[in-house]
């Protein structure tokens, strides 16, 4: 019976330490066969190590069907698997960012709104729970309150052309379902933070219009009630300037970066 620590011959085998002391040492090519040379250093380190692994060796064992066949870095299993995107929460700027993607990709004629969302998020492989959830209510809310949305986003554009963007238009309708039916849920601690993550000359004029009581009872008020009853509207605006002291705070923090 052949003993692991020694070949095929009965002589012992080297251990990893003392391959790697005749690999490193002066003296490496006087380990080398006659007919071998620096090209055959791998030969010479399986020869010494054992061709088949084992106790002493620095090689993996190999399979029946690859031995004898050059040793591949891919025949060694590998029992850790890293996860495709790693499990982290979305920082405030990529989760607005992603919810506008939501937003704009959106077409009613085709597909529903849950399967645009599930469509968007198993693609953006989204792994954490708060995230989806997040993600998930802004999209829906966008769509569920679009007209009260349009009507804000467009009185603004029209009173602020000179300083905004087409483009942005998304943008804007996700901050503004956030003003007008999230804010006291959320804090306006939360919707500072992802105020924060946009271009600072893009938000300050965007908060100083909806957290200002002219905006909203003289430019919007009245579309709204063509949509809404006066109780719920006045609500509505009654809640939005609740935090206008910490509107104006943001602001002043927007204007000094």
């Amino acid at each position: 019976v052949a003993r692991a620590d020694a070949d095929v011959n009965g002589n012992p085998r080297p251990t990893a330490t003392q391959v790697a002391a005749t690999v490193n040492s002066p003296e490496r090519y006087a380990a080398y066969d006659d007919n071998d040379g620096p090209a055959d250093l791998e030969k010479m380190v399986r020869r010494r190590a054992g061709e088949h692994g084992g106790e002493g060796g620095i090689w993996p064992a190999q399979k029946k069907w690859t031995r004898g066949k050059p040793f591949d870095p891919e025949d060694i299993p590998i029992d850790h698997v890293i996860p495709a995107r790693a499990m982290r929460p979305m920082d405030p700027g990529e989760l607005v960012s992603k919810a506008e993607e939501l937003v704009s990709s959106f077409n009613p004629a085709r597909m529903t709104v849950d399967a645009h969302a599930d469509e968007q998020i198993l693609r953006w492989n989204v792994r954490e729970a708060n995230d989806e959830t997040f993600l998930r209510q802004i999209f829906y809310g966008c769509v569920r309150y679009k007209r009260m949305i349009d009507v804000l986003v467009t009185a603004f554009y029209h009173d602020n052309a000179s300083c905004t963007l087409r483009s942005d238009r998304d943008m804007y309708c996700v901050y503004a379902y956030l003003a007008l039916q999230r804010l006291e849920e959320l804090g306006f601690g939360q919707y500072r933070r992802l105020i924060d993550a946009k271009d600072p000359q893009k938000m300050v004029t965007f908060v100083k219009y909806v957290f200002n009581a002219k905006t909203l009872n003289e430019r919007v008020k009245d579309e709204w009630l063509k949509l809404y009853d006066v109780p719920y509207v006045a609500n509505m605006i009654e809640s939005v300037l609740h935090f206008a002291g910490d509107a104006d705070a943001l602001v002043e923090h927007m204007e000094e970066r």
